[in-house]
């Protein structure tokens, strides 16, 4: 198998080739190496690749078993593996247990090829730390790949591996997907384990999957990762037989109502090709007889963002400041990024009362958001305001907190954050491409537990809409 070959297929081909024995575990390890190896010298994407390694033994014959990846060095850890955060704090660290998501992501029998680069902490919503630099979008490789899962989009994207684990927590899994042009999925909170180390991520704003390149790769992917493991806080039922299979059946959907919102509420335009994106799917979803009615977008604006953001910091100075304790270093400009050192600071001045206050806000905000969508079984929105902006063009880093709110993490963030609020699933699918080539990523979120519905809806959007597995190969 030829690293070309093996680029230009998607998961699930890939692993019918292997479980059918006409390529083996060592021929498709060492294609993702030399491909992985290629496109990461174009877009810069891997914090480390284990070039040397051979390939894991499956614990179980799954429907992934022996297919290459790579773990986002935040949340996804093995043990063994490098783990940084994106930051120098932790230069030299391995990971000494692997998380419930790196349990399952070993249960599935998955080649774990590498680590995909994250900005520090996944503070940023473009990928850069200063360990690996900027990581550059296959699509278009003087823009953003989006953050902070942007080293894993741009490895699916680039033909590097057909899945790639990434974590969002404010639409970190899904912003990247939009502008990389592949498949990203926001799970329901809970529905993949955050355990052993905390029992939800993030306090339940967080949660782990996969990008990926079809709909169908994203379901088997989530029955990889959708096991409870015991002492979880709470979990939630799956289908009977996997949400690859309910995907496989091909059932008709029932006629569903859906909310559509264009402009988002932090005062960001959405560009005219996004909209008539937009605008594009909802008369498509009209005609396959669902009920379409536009809707505002319910977030109050920048100011859950701060309430996110503040929640999200909460304990972040303590922590840092016990590991720089622990490994003999300083919390200064040596360890930690400008973005970095705004958001220690930050932390250190988040006391009980505003920690709670922001508490307060979001569970506000969730109930404001959760009844004016309870009519609707789906929720289409853009993911960002427009398609991946120029690295050169992104603002400087801030440093005061608040400033980096405003400037760098609403214009990416502006839609999504609502979803990692409300605890509900979201899916970016690449529904379009802009005129001058970048890919335009559409939002479908649905109620609680129901991934079920999103991806079945999913999956009639991409055989409508079919999209490219990947970016096309750089010029030598």
């Amino acid at each position: 198998m030829t690293p070309h070959d093996y680029s230009d297929l998607d998961a699930l081909t890939l692993a019918a080739l292997l479980k059918a024995g006409d390529i083996s575990v060592r021929e498709a390890h060492e294609a993702a190496v030399a491909a992985t190896a290629k496109a990461n010298s174009a877009f810069n994407f891997a914090l480390v690749l284990q070039q040397d390694q051979d390939p894991q033994p499956a614990l179980q014959d799954g429907p992934l078993a022996g297919v290459p990846t790579l773990i986002k060095d935040i949340n996804g850890h093995l043990a063994g593996y490098p783990i940084r955060f994106g930051s120098r704090l932790y230069n030299g660290v391995t990971s000494p247990s692997s998380t419930h998501v790196g349990l399952g992501i070993a249960r599935a029998g998955m080649d774990v090829i590498g680590v995909s680069s994250a900005p520090e902490f996944s503070l940023e919503g473009h990928t850069h730390n200063r360990l690996t630099g900027d990581v550059r979008n296959p699509w278009a490789p003087d823009c953003s790949p989006g953050g902070s899962s942007g080293g894993a989009a741009a490895a699916v994207a680039s033909g590097a591996v057909p899945v790639a684990h990434g974590s969002d927590i404010a639409g970190s899994i899904r912003v990247p997907a939009a502008w990389c042009g592949c498949v990203g999925l926001k799970p329901s909170r809970g529905r993949v384990s955050s355990g052993p180390g905390r029992d939800e991520g993030g306090f339940g704003l967080a949660s782990n999957m996969f990008l990926t390149r079809t709909v169908r790769d994203c379901a088997a992917a989530l029955d990889a990762l959708s096991h409870p493991f015991p002492g979880d806080p709470f979990a939630i039922p799956v289908p009977e037989r996997g949400f690859l299979a309910l995907v496989q059946r091909g059932e008709p959907l029932p006629p569903l109502r859906i909310a559509v919102s264009g402009p988002g509420s932090m005062g960001l335009a959405v560009e005219a090709e996004t909209l008539a994106t937009l605008d594009a799917i909802a008369a498509l979803l009209e005609k396959l007889g669902h009920r379409v009615e536009a809707i505002a977008d319910p977030l109050d604006g920048i100011d859950s963002l701060v309430a996110l953001t503040d929640v999200w910091l909460a304990g972040f100075a303590d922590q840092s400041d016990a590991v720089a304790g622990s490994l003999g270093r300083r919390i200064d400009e040596t360890t930690f990024g400008p973005v970095a050192l705004a958001a220690y600071e930050h932390s250190k001045r988040l006391d009980l009362r505003r920690f709670l206050g922001a508490v307060d806000h979001l569970n506000r905000s969730r109930r404001r958001i959760g009844t004016v969508l309870e009519p609707y079984d789906i929720w289409l929105s853009p993911v960002t305001a427009a398609p991946a902006p120029r690295i050169v063009d992104l603002p400087p880093p801030a440093t005061e907190f608040r400033d980096h709110v405003e400037r760098g993490m609403a214009p990416a963030f502006q839609h999504t954050i609502a979803q990692n609020i409300l605890g509900t699933p979201a899916i970016s699918l690449p529904l379009a491409w802009h005129s001058d080539g970048r890919p335009i990523g559409l939002q479908l979120s649905a109620r609680p537990g129901r991934e079920d519905l999103l991806l079945r809806l999913a999956v009639l959007l991409e055989q409508r809409r079919p999209w490219p597995l990947r970016a096309p190969e750089p010029l030598a």
